[in-house]
């Protein structure tokens, strides 16, 4: 089967959030919408040496992202993608008591009504 424009076509918007240790991410978009993850950073304010981990849960599966260090490892760029947002749950665990900030793109399928003729 080949793919119609419709389908080729996509919108790409910037997409932020924080999420702090004990508390659950659940990124939100259009149906259809894919999350990709570009970034990932500690919040201003932890102390040296300490450690939080980025938790990803999809369904029963889950795996750490990243684990980021005060002053040392502060933030990391990541290039992944999770294309069922109403899934994904991301969560922090460890010794920093501030947030991680994500940021990356949402991409949505676009409408016919976006398509123009030449």
């Amino acid at each position: 089967k080949r793919a119609t424009l419709r389908e080729l076509l996509t919108m790409l918007r910037f997409w932020g959030a924080a999420v702090r240790e004990g508390k659950e991410l659940r990124p939100r978009a259009a149906p259809g919408s894919a999350l990709q993850l570009t970034q990932v950073s500690l919040g201003a304010g932890a102390p040296t040496g300490t450690r939080a981990s980025l938790t990803a849960q999809i369904g029963e599966q889950r795996c750490v992202i990243c684990t980021l260090c005060a002053n040392a490892l502060d933030s990391i760029r990541t290039d992944l993608f999770f294309d069922s947002l109403e899934d994904v749950v991301f969560s922090v665990h460890g010794t920093a008591k501030t947030a991680l900030h994500l940021c990356g793109n949402i991409i949505e399928p676009s409408s016919e009504s976006d398509v123009r003729a030449p």
